[in-house]
């Protein structure tokens, strides 16, 4: 996923976060305007893990929640980032 390296040995997470960039660049130069956030989070064995919570080393319960709002996952950390 994460892969290694620039260009045909980057992952996925990589070259999709330099596609968002991409789009990100073409659509500020027609005056939009975004602020990202991203969560990093591993579904494995029916359990989901937070890969970006830091600190106590207690699990915390996830939830995957459908609403009109789309998906999301229960307490998850989220970090602001700026894919350029």
């Amino acid at each position: 996923m994460q892969g290694y390296g620039n260009g045909e040995m980057s992952g996925v997470i990589p070259r999709a976060m330099a596609q968002v960039g991409l789009y990100k660049k073409q659509l500020e130069e027609k005056g939009w305007e975004y602020h990202m956030e991203v969560s990093f989070v591993e579904i494995y064995n029916e359990s989901i893990r937070d890969l970006l919570r830091t600190g106590s080393g207690e699990d915390v319960k996830h939830d995957i929640k459908h609403g009109p709002q789309g998906t999301s996952i229960t307490d998850v950390t989220m970090r602001k980032v700026d894919p350029n």
